[in-house]
């Protein structure tokens, strides 16, 4: 369960032994009084003051538990991986709390917030297979820079640290799904012209993942419940993307492509029990909706077919409702 997640902490960036391990969202979501070193990072333009203050401030692996910061060292992984989105790196990226609200969207990203300056943003990422931690980050490279986004190079490194950093609204995905896809690298001894240019395999690997059954509420006090003695300490303004909300923006892509995806009577029958189990009445809209662009659509019979399975209480996971759209390309 993601609620469990413990990371090495380290005293400072130049540590190479952690501490302590202590929870992943005591870490991201509990107030310290490391924000004043924060808010004074951000607010000076004195390079050479950042560097010193930034040397003050504890500092989490999110990939793992360690005995030792080094690849030996690792005792644990977590299933993370953390990527950086730096403001040098992408100058044509301006305004870092829009990106930060489109990227929530994304249904890999389950946590972003700002860097330690305020003008980047890191996100955690759920990956399948931790023993390809860097197969994973190169895949990831290549689907930001799809984006137009350039992701920390370093990143890559399982050792890797994230320093403290304060963000008033993070963003969190309690629903987000594991990243399966992978490229591996092929080192070989070919041309520096060729390196990393020819050599590049693909490879996919799915596992299935049990869903997480959780409200926004039921997380959000589970997060502060766990290891919490003062809940008042914790940041609660962190915004918690709801399974309603992907939903809503997922039946919006469906009216926008006007693709037929209830084409199976049983995927008709799926999409209608997640609509009445996350809406009620307020869905029977959106099934008609998602459902108009079948060559047979019938109105009455769909009113018909939503009544039946809203009073007969059916509980459909909105999780098959994603898979059902992605079968025609839908995500």
């Amino acid at each position: 369960m993601i609620l469990d997640i413990k990371v090495s902490l380290f005293e400072n960036y130049y540590s190479r032994t952690p501490y302590t391990t202590i929870g992943l969202w005591e870490w991201l979501l509990k107030d310290s009084e490391n924000i004043v070193i924060v808010q004074r990072i951000r607010e000076t333009r004195d390079e050479a003051l950042k560097k010193k203050l930034k040397a003050k401030l504890p500092a989490i692996t999110p990939s793992g538990i360690f005995s030792l910061r080094n690849v030996d060292g690792l005792v644990k992984h977590t299933g993370l991986i953390c990527i950086d989105i730096d403001g040098k790196d992408n100058p044509h990226i301006t305004d870092m709390e829009l990106l930060k609200e489109e990227l929530v969207k994304n249904e890999y990203i389950l946590y972003c917030g700002l860097s330690v300056s305020g003008k980047g943003l890191y996100c955690m990422i759920l990956i399948a297979n931790p023993d390809k931690h860097k197969g994973h980050f190169y895949a990831l490279e290549k689907d930001f820079a799809k984006l137009g986004i350039t992701i920390d190079k370093a990143c890559h490194d399982v050792t890797r640290l994230r320093g403290y950093s304060h963000d008033l609204k993070p963003i969190l995905n309690p629903w987000s799904q594991i990243y399966q896809e992978t490229i591996d690298y092929i080192e070989t001894q070919a041309p520096k012209s060729m390196k990393n240019k020819d050599f590049i395999t693909k490879n996919v690997e799915i596992q299935k993942t049990e869903p997480l059954v959780m409200t926004m509420d039921n997380f959000k006090q589970s997060v502060i419940n766990q290891s919490l003695n003062n809940p008042s300490e914790y940041n609660c303004n962190v915004l918690i993307r709801s399974k309603s909300e992907m939903v809503r923006e997922l039946v919006d892509k469906i009216v926008t492509s006007r693709i037929d995806i209830t084409e199976s009577r049983a995927d008709w029958i799926q999409i209608c029990s997640v609509l009445t189990n996350l809406f009620g009445e307020d869905g029977r809209d959106f099934f008609h909706q998602v459902s108009q662009f079948y060559s047979k659509y019938n109105q009455e019979i769909n009113d018909q077919l939503y009544s039946n399975i809203l009073e007969k209480g059916y509980r459909g996971n909105s999780d098959r409702l994603f898979e059902i759209a992605a079968k025609y390309g839908i995500r």
